[in-house]
């Protein structure tokens, strides 16, 4: 309700604002309906912002849970694009990728998943993986933590990955 009336407020009253210029945006004559732009707007607050605010807390969080880490990263702040990648890993602030449905059969793991199920991807389950990650319950911003799926992976990779980071 609120993105819907700030939407229609900066339709009669824009400003110098990125909400105000995806309303005046337009090619070819072609333009987004009301209903699209609030849709943008929220997925702009929900995963633009939301994510990020809670991955700071999340990292925060784990900081203060380990005293020697955080005096470590505040004596060499060099270490922070690494501890960043184990914030994302350890307690990433999306704990499920988005609804899935299988358009065929499926075999995973020795289990058949049929046609038009639902699949759902537990992304911190994958980063807590303990064949990927040695002892992934452990906050530890040192590890490899290369292929880790906060972001989501191939074709389904969130494109605002570098920004967040």
């Amino acid at each position: 309700q609120f993105l819907s009336e700030l939407v229609a407020d900066k339709s009669a009253h824009p400003g110098d604002d990125m909400l105000s210029e995806i309303v005046r945006a337009s090619e070819d004559g072609d333009s987004l309906s009301s209903t699209e732009v609030t849709a943008m707007a929220f997925l702009l607050l929900v995963a633009g912002h939301e994510t990020t605010v809670n991955l700071i807390g999340n990292g925060m969080l784990a900081l203060l849970r380990d005293p020697d880490q955080h005096a470590r990263l505040r004596a060499d702040p060099d270490r922070v694009p690494q501890a960043v990648e184990e914030f994302l890993r350890y307690d990433g602030p999306v704990n499920l990728a988005t609804i899935r449905f299988t358009d065929e059969s499926v075999e995973y793991s020795g289990v058949t998943i049929p046609a038009g199920e639902v699949v759902l991807v537990s992304l911190i389950g994958a980063n807590r993986d303990p064949g990927r990650y040695p002892d992934p319950q452990r906050f530890d911003p040192d590890r490899d933590t290369s292929g880790h799926l906060a972001f989501g992976y191939g074709i389904h990779h969130c494109l605002g990955a570098p920004l967040a980071r």
